[in-house]
């Protein structure tokens, strides 16, 4: 359970890239909610209604930077698509920051402008990562991916890219 509680002092500014951006962290906010956070994951549920086990996993780039990552099926099922490689065993958490944004969100180095990362930039989008971070979590069904937002970052670029 969660809440989002807004602060009208703080959202005086009506012009359209600031309600945007007053959107975006809404929805990032909401996401939080629904279950992409590290008190989240240890809770995520297989098919059978079991906790999950052993999908909360080492990642190490192929720059030797180390953090936690996240191994579900059907997101690593995306990811290897995505990136086209076969090997691709986990999806990177992010490594950086206080307790608030370690392991809560996406690495910002390998998700650039996806929803989930954990810094504000421009022109976030919610892509298939994270539709099916909640489609593991066990909690939901398989989201349509009409809603998957484009994303290209690293896309096709081969087991290089970790």
């Amino acid at each position: 359970m969660g809440v989002i509680n807004y602060n009208s002092a703080n959202l005086k500014d009506k012009s359209d890239a600031k309600i945007q951006d007053y959107i975006m962290t809404s929805i990032h906010e909401l996401l939080h909610v629904l279950g992409v956070s590290a008190s989240a994951f240890p809770k995520y549920i297989d098919t059978e209604g079991n906790i999950r086990k052993g999908h909360i996993v080492e990642f190490k780039s192929a720059s030797g930077a180390v953090g936690n990552g996240l191994s579900t099926p059907k997101l690593l099922e995306y990811a290897r698509t995505f990136y086209d490689c076969d090997s691709w065993d986990s999806i990177p958490l992010e490594n950086d920051g206080g307790q608030g944004s370690l392991g809560s969100h996406l690495e910002r180095a390998f998700f650039l402008n996806e929803v989930m990362t954990g810094s504000a930039i421009k022109d976030k989008v919610v892509s298939g990562f994270t539709w099916k971070m909640l489609e593991d979590s066990g909690w939901y069904g398989a989201v349509d991916e009409y809603l998957y937002e484009p994303f290209s970052v690293g896309k096709g670029s081969g087991c290089a890219w970790r």
